[in-house]
């Protein structure tokens, strides 16, 4: 893997995580696992931060291309990392949603 092919790794990774970081909130939020202890206020607060910074990275794409970066491999690391955190997000809220009810 050539440096520009990390590069592109590392951005895509980057930009998949803060897709996925949002994606945990609001599937948090559905399962009402964040009702309790002001932890919904918190998460929203880090949704925006992560809504922001993905905005960030996809505005600065278009000037990485003119260095010799390819937008389709970012944008194709990036599925595939946010694709592998939502299932990590998806069985660790299973976990939790199981620890809650056997709780009650």
């Amino acid at each position: 893997m050539t440096n520009l092919q990390k590069l592109e790794q590392k951005i895509g990774e980057a930009l998949g995580l803060e897709k996925a970081a949002q994606i945990a909130v609001e599937d948090l939020s559905a399962k009402g696992l964040l009702d309790e202890g002001g932890m919904k206020d918190k998460l929203q607060t880090m949704k925006r931060q992560a809504n922001n910074h993905e905005a960030k990275l996809e505005e600065l794409i278009p000037d990485l291309e003119s260095e010799g970066l390819s937008s389709e491999n970012i944008s194709s690391f990036s599925i595939s990392f946010c694709s592998k955190q939502q299932l990590f997000n998806n069985i660790y809220s299973s976990k939790l949603i199981w620890t809650k009810e056997s709780l009650v």
